[in-house]
């Protein structure tokens, strides 16, 4: 059997979060060995929180899209591959932040990396906490406002 579930750690040890997990683990008996590997999801709320960072800053600058800043933060932050091309050059190849990966921790050091580049390199005298906090604010539910 082979699968993918959703644990939560607990007091007493991993206990599943859904039916899909509680369905695989009724079909282990007690007693059963299974090889675990122990993963941490990205946080979407931080995922959500760059891109709209990204967005923010390309608005900001002369970026023509968050797509192009993002590749631009890759290459200064040393996060890509050098590879030959088939004319013989040597081309840049950026590295992927999709979930599948890069990891959490990855992605954190990444993020942060990222927010000093551009409030030193982009936006100079805006601090770092200040940018991302502003982004936070834009990216709130807001209440609908009433007529009065």
């Amino acid at each position: 059997m082979q699968g993918q579930i959703v644990m939560r750690r607990t007091a007493d040890g991993m206990v599943p979060v859904g039916p899909e997990g509680h369905a695989v683990l009724a079909r282990l008996k007690i007693g059963d060995k299974v090889l675990v590997k122990v993963h941490r999801p990205r946080s979407i709320e931080q995922a959500r929180l760059f891109w709209g960072l990204l967005t923010k800053v390309a608005e900001a600058t002369s970026y023509d899209s968050p797509e192009r800043l993002l590749t631009h933060l890759k290459v200064a932050l040393g996060r890509y591959d050098l590879e030959r091309l088939p004319d013989g050059r040597t081309g840049i190849a950026p590295h992927s932040i999709s979930f599948a990966s890069m990891s959490q921790a990855d992605f954190h050091k990444f993020f942060d990396e990222s927010v000093k580049l551009i409030c030193s390199e982009m936006l100079p005298g805006v601090e770092s906490a200040e940018l991302v906090s502003e982004i936070h604010g834009m990216l709130e539910p807001r209440e609908p406002e009433r007529a009065a």
